[in-house]
């Protein structure tokens, strides 16, 4: 079951948007707030697939509230309630990414329009979380020529995310996770960690590490191990270079542990992988 939240600082209005919910089975959990500054401190502490909002209410107008939900879950869906009269206020809305609108009073066939484009935008996304998880699953459990492949295919995918706009199977259009990664894709071979990270970002170490695995499936540390695991990889294939002088190459300075990684990862010792597989 998703969550929606609904904000508006009519009670006759939220209860007609949580009384179509019901009527109609969608498979929301229902949560209310009567104002936008309210609805943000409910967020601080739950999150929701769904946010529900009118435009005009005190203390916070539901445009703030977007653009700060928006920060706080960067997949949330948002859905305005609007009027006619409020035009203007909806085009700005467009700068938000508001994902739907809703006029008032809300037309029965429209709501259902509406929830159900949203329904199969979250059931969506979670056929791909699923498949991503699996994947890293399939992962763990692989041979190393399998490893090898969905190795090269994050890194490809993650390197391919920072140079367009469009969104890719593992991301969404967040700016704080693309930077990480190009520094990240920069500064690989150094001793780089999520503080640091986090500090060049002017964001909370975990603020950044559970934005990262929401966006990726996989941790900050998790991705830094599998750049430099790739860059071996292809010097093992590609050069002379003794395995020494490739782990400190990508950022392992203690030889023995960059063989320990690279088996954890290939399942057999960059000395064997460099032979074929070979003693």
């Amino acid at each position: 079951m998703y969550r929606i939240l609904i904000v508006d600082d009519e009670q006759i209005e939220r209860d007609g948007v949580a009384f179509l919910i019901n009527k109609y089975h969608f498979p929301f959990q229902v949560f209310t707030q009567n104002n936008g500054k309210n609805a943000m401190e409910f967020l601080q502490t739950t999150s929701v697939d769904i946010i529900c909002t009118d435009i005009k209410m005190p203390f916070m107008d539901g445009l703030e509230l977007c653009a700060q939900a928006r920060k706080l879950y960067p997949h949330v869906c948002l859905v305005l309630l609007t009027a006619y009269s409020d035009f203007e206020y909806a085009r700005q809305a467009i700068r938000e990414k508001v994902d739907e609108y809703l006029l008032k009073p809300v037309e029965i066939n429209e709501f259902q329009k509406v929830m159900e484009s949203l329904l199969k935008k979250l059931e969506q996304r979670d056929e791909e979380k699923n498949r991503q998880r699996d994947l890293i699953s399939r992962y763990k459990s692989g041979d190393s020529e399998f490893r090898k492949n969905v190795m090269n295919d994050i890194v490809a995918q993650m390197e391919k995310e920072i140079k367009t706009d469009a969104e890719t199977f593992l991301f969404s259009n967040n700016q704080i996770v693309r930077s990480a990664v190009e520094i990240i894709n920069r500064e690989y071979a150094s001793n780089i960690t999520l503080e640091e990270l986090s500090n060049r970002l002017h964001v909370s170490k975990g603020y950044l590490s559970t934005l990262f695995k929401e966006e990726t499936t996989i941790s900050v540390m998790q991705y830094i191990t599998l750049l430099r695991m790739n860059r071996a990889e292809h010097l093992l294939r590609h050069t002379s270079m003794k395995v020494n002088e490739i782990a400190d190459a990508v950022g392992y300075h203690d030889a023995s542990y960059f063989g320990l990684q690279f088996k954890k990862l290939y399942g057999i010792s960059p000395f064997q992988y460099r032979n074929g597989g070979a003693e």
